[in-house]
Order: C-alpha cells, then structure tokens, then sequence
C-alpha cells in the first residue's frame, strides 16, 4: 500500500468531480510551502543557522526566530566578547541572579514603589538583624525609625 499515489493523502478514492477541488487546493498549498521556503531562507541569512530539511526543522527555525525576536535589546553588549567562553560559570551566576530578580519583582513589585529597587538597604538590615530580635526592640529609636523607612517604600 506505501507504493499507492494516494498513501497518506487520506483519499479513498478520486473520482474526476473531485479533480478540480483538489488541484485548487494543491495550488493553494504549494505556494504556502514556497512563501514557507522563501521566508525560512531570508531567516536562515539572518540568524546564520541551517537551511531546514523538513517541516519539523523549519518549527525549530520558526521558534528560534520567536525567541530572538523577544530578547531584549543587546546594545552596548559585546556579544563578540571571549569572556562568554572563557567564563560560562560567571555568565551562568549572572544569568541565575538575573532569574532571581525577576523572580522577586514579579512577585513583590506591585507592593514596592519603583525607586524602592534602586535603594541600599544594607545598613537597614544590619539594623534589623542586630536589634531586630531584642525584645525591647520598640524601644529603640534606630530600629523604629529603619522600620518606618522600609514601610515607606
């Protein structure tokens, strides 16, 4: 049955009314995979990768371009820089703290005011781990007033 004209098409049979419906819409389909071919190889010299061989590599072409269109702008970045190889576990921690943060903005940034990212709180939180756990803590000006500063933002 592989060797049959109409394996796969999923036609029982073809009968001539038939012909016209379907040349028209082998029409339609031949140039959609030209535009298709067309548009993969203006990507392909844009990003620089493989020409696809098949529909499943042209979807990891089109995800690819997906991916690249959503990346932030790389201005003032050297892309070309050798510390991207001869460092990956320095690139890789960045890239971690980068995730981190987003991760916390996302989850904390409709509470906080926008200059509040931008803020030192080094010298607040040594406030709040040296008299923060005293029991008379309310009583201290300094740890009253770190609390009012950090409520504030």
């Amino acid at each position: 049955p592989k060797e049959h004209p109409f394996w796969g098409s999923g036609l029982t049979e073809l009968l001539p009314a038939g012909q016209e419906g379907l040349r028209a819409r082998l029409d339609e389909y031949r140039m959609a995979l030209e535009t298709l071919t067309g548009r993969a190889e203006s990507l392909v010299e844009t990003m620089w990768l493989p020409l696809p061989a098949g529909l499943a590599e042209a979807d990891r072409l089109a995800a690819a371009a997906h991916r690249a269109a959503a990346a932030p702008a790389l201005d003032g970045v050297e892309v070309k820089s050798q510390h991207w190889t001869q460092c990956p576990e320095d690139v890789r921690d960045l890239v971690e703290s980068g995730a981190a943060m987003a991760g916390i903005k996302a989850e904390y940034g409709q509470s906080l005011k926008p200059h509040a990212w931008e803020e030192d709180l080094s010298a607040d939180r040594l406030v709040l781990e040296t008299q923060g756990v005293k029991p008379g803590r309310l009583l201290i000006p300094g740890y009253r007033q770190t609390r009012d500063q950090l409520a504030a933002l």
